[in-house]
């Protein structure tokens, strides 16, 4: 019992800091930091931004162009891959919590 108790609680563990690393990570943040910067309606018609498929270089776009629609699609979909990576990380979480409870 000790034992199976203490290695759900490492997994426990091992799942939270993965969950961490995700949310942390500079890819994660960029991305959502863009598209905050392509939803808001706000402020100038130019925006700079990074496209989706490089994070190097920043372009300066329009923010209601054919172009930033096309951009934040992208960026949506990329959140809705870490989205389901961050669910399934989630459930495994909850389902070993259940058991030690």
């Amino acid at each position: 019992m000790t034992s199976t108790r203490s290695s759900a609680l490492r997994e426990i563990m091992k799942i939270e800091k993965e969950i961490n690393d995700v949310i942390r990570s500079s890819r994660f943040r960029k991305m959502e930091e863009n598209i905050a910067i392509l939803k808001n309606q706000s402020g100038s018609s130019m925006i700079i931004i990074e496209p989706p498929e490089n994070g190097g270089r920043s372009e300066r776009i329009r923010k209601n162009s054919l172009k930033a629609n096309e951009y934040l699609l992208e960026y949506v979909e990329m959140r809705n891959g870490y989205n389901k990576i961050l669910t399934s990380l989630n459930n495994r979480r909850d389902k070993l919590r259940k058991e030690l409870f």
